[in-house]
C-alpha cells in the first residue's frame, strides 16, 4: 500500500467519523430534550442528571466546529505564504506537522466528549427504566375487602 492510500484512507476515515460524532451529538441532544422533565411544554426543566450528558454533547459540536476552523485557517495560512513564493499551483511544498497537533487534539477530544456523553445518558435511561420495571415487579400491598361489621363493636358486658 503507498502511502498516498493510507493517507486518503485516513481523510476518509476521519472525515466519517466526524460526520458520525456530528450526528450522534445532535441525537444526544434530542434525547435529553425527549426525557425532560417539568410541567411547562417547551420548558427548560430537565433532570438534574441530564445536564452532564448534555453538556457534553455541546462541548462534543463545539469543538467539532473548532477543529475546521483551525484547520480552514491554518491551511488557508499556508496556502497564502506557500502561493506568495511559489506563483505555480503545481509546486510541490513542505507541510508542517506541527500545524496538524491540534487538528488531531480537537478530533480526539470531540469524539471522547460524546462517547463519554452517550455513556452517562445510557447509564441514566437504564437506571431509570430499571428501577420502574422494579416497581412493577415489586408486590403490591393487598386489598382487603371490607366486612359489613365494623373492626371495634363494643358489646355490652354483663356480669
Amino acid at each position: 500500500m503507498k502511502i498516498a492510500e493510507v493517507k486518503a484512507d485516513y481523510y476518509e476515515a476521519s472525515s466519517k467519523v466526524s460526520d458520525i460524532v456530528r450526528q450522534l451529538s445532535f441525537a444526544g441532544i434530542a434525547v435529553v430534550w425527549i426525557f425532560r422533565v417539568g410541567d411547562k411544554t417547551g420548558g427548560m426543566h430537565y433532570m438534574p442528571e441530564m445536564v452532564d450528558p448534555l453538556g457534553l454533547f455541546v462541548i462534543s459540536l463545539g469543538l467539532d466546529l473548532c477543529q475546521y476552523t483551525y484547520k480552514t485557517v491554518a491551511l488557508g495560512t499556508l496556502n497564502y505564504f506557500a502561493h506568495r513564493e511559489h506563483p505555480d499551483d503545481e509546486t510541490k511544498i513542505t507541510y508542517p506537522r506541527k500545524l496538524n497537533w491540534a487538528t488531531n487534539v480537537l478530533f480526539v477530544g470531540k469524539a471522547t466528549a460524546c462517547i463519554v456523553a452517550f455513556a452517562f445518558l445510557l447509564r441514566l435511561i437504564y437506571g431509570q427504566f430499571s428501577a420502574q420495571t422494579a416497581e412493577s415487579i415489586a408486590p403490591q400491598p393487598s386489598v382487603s375487602i371490607a366486612s359489613p361489621m365494623p373492626a371495634t363493636t363494643s358489646l355490652p358486658l354483663k356480669p
